[in-house]
């Protein structure tokens, strides 16, 4: 697998007033119906679309690094 650049948000996010958007107050839109599930839930919801995806990723690991990652998991 070549070596890999992971994208930095901290630099990308200029000001740092919109660093912590994953630290936002949720108790509004909870009051809404907001539902979070559990991390594994999502883990499997998200491999499940991955495996079923036939579009190039514009983003993040190429597929061939990601399957070499997944490889190892294995």
């Amino acid at each position: 697998m070549a070596p890999v650049e992971t994208q930095q948000w901290d630099a990308v996010i200029d000001d740092p007033a919109d660093r912590y958007g994953a630290t936002a107050d949720t108790h509004a839109a909870r009051a809404h119906g907001l539902m979070t599930r559990p991390l594994e839930e999502t883990f499997a919801r998200v491999l499940e679309y991955e495996e079923r995806r036939d579009a190039h990723r514009r983003a993040g690991l190429s597929d061939s690094d990601e399957l070499d990652l997944r490889g190892l998991l294995d």
